[in-house]
């Protein structure tokens, strides 16, 4: 019972991190636009809009098909992040079909395997990458 009451905790934390800073990014936008709407009144010309901190600039898709180099970037690191997570998800499973006490539960130990030499593949597409990248410039 406790868990359950602890994990939902994390959770309703979590959504009240996420709405207070929802909030903050749009107040932050209405004073922009106000700004805007003032420059704009007094007839002064108004300056481009400059992306926020902590905003992810590649994550525009229009941009990143306009610039090859972009959509290359962003498809590598995403590579990189699906690989380690497959990688270390995989061991996990694993390493915790080993460790359980029930015989029939260590039998499935190889499912592991599967996730993990899909991440190792995806590393290695990474690694190769690199390398095709650097020899290109």
């Amino acid at each position: 019972m406790a868990l359950e009451l602890y994990a939902l905790l994390l959770i309703a934390l979590g959504a009240a991190v996420w709405l207070v800073l929802r909030h903050q990014n749009l107040r932050l936008r209405q004073m922009q636009h106000r700004e805007r709407l003032a420059a704009l009144e007094k007839g002064l010309a108004t300056p481009q809009p400059q992306p926020h901190e902590g905003e992810d600039t590649m994550s525009d898709v229009s941009t990143a098909w306009k610039d090859p180099a972009t959509y290359v970037t962003w498809f590598r690191l995403t590579t990189l992040g699906l690989a380690f997570l497959l990688l270390f998800g995989g061991t996990g499973m694993l390493v915790s079909f080993i460790i359980v006490g029930d015989p029939e539960m260590q039998k499935l130990w190889s499912l592991g395997l599967i996730p993990m030499m899909t991440g190792f593949g995806l590393f290695l597409f990474w690694v190769v990458s690199s390398y095709l990248l650097k020899k290109d410039d």
